[in-house]
């Protein structure tokens, strides 16, 4: 038998939105309406209908607006603000104190249907420190693709390649350990990822 954990779920909330400009000088990007509900809202109840009540959100720009917002609905929400942009990880250093379990991060803006106790078990299946959910995408390149030698003689001629790639959803499953390695400072999640494979 699976043993059932719920740990917290911590949401990065804090990003400038600037590919949804000029939308997001009104409304940040986690305020924004899709099908008339919030982006934020939206993750929020996946995983409060999956029996998670246990939130962080790291905010930044627009606090106030988002803190306003989710003030009267029943989710159980920690704000923290960053004051200074820290990058997709580097708010993490401030919750070291708040962050008590292994912890799902997730993007604002990232819709999934997934069996979130699924991914809890993979990873402690795995013995992994960090799980990142990923997306299987094929793309059909429309030329011809050239591989050159380094003098640029061509090496070899693809018509048309297929690629499949895997792609970072933004949503992850991460060890509480290693929230140790993340400086107060701007700090990606590339960052973290690859500082942990080197230790």
């Amino acid at each position: 038998k699976l043993n059932i954990k719920k740990p917290q779920v911590v949401l990065m909330a804090g990003g400038e939105g600037t590919r949804l400009l000029p939308y997001t000088e009104v409304l940040p990007k986690p305020l924004m309406p899709i099908g008339g509900k919030p982006m934020l809202e939206h993750i929020l109840t996946k995983f409060y209908n999956q029996n998670f009540n246990r939130f962080i959100v790291s905010i930044n720009y627009k606090a106030d607006l988002i803190k306003t917002y989710f003030n009267n609905k029943k989710y159980k929400i920690k704000f923290v603000k960053e004051n200074k942009k820290l990058g997709t990880a580097g708010s993490l250093s401030l919750m070291k104190k708040i962050i008590n379990t292994d912890f799902f991060l997730v993007n604002c803006d990232v819709f999934f249907d997934l069996n979130m106790q699924e991914i809890i078990n993979f990873h402690d299946k795995k013995k992994a420190d960090i799980t990142m959910v990923v997306s299987r995408e094929n793309y059909k390149i429309p030329y011809g693709v050239c591989e050159l030698k380094k003098n640029k003689r061509l090496k070899s001629i693809k018509e048309k390649p297929n690629l499949d790639l895997y792609i970072n959803v933004g949503l992850y499953y991460i060890s509480k350990k290693l929230i140790n390695l993340i400086p107060k400072k701007k700090f990606d999640l590339p960052d973290l990822i690859n500082t942990a494979k080197r230790k």
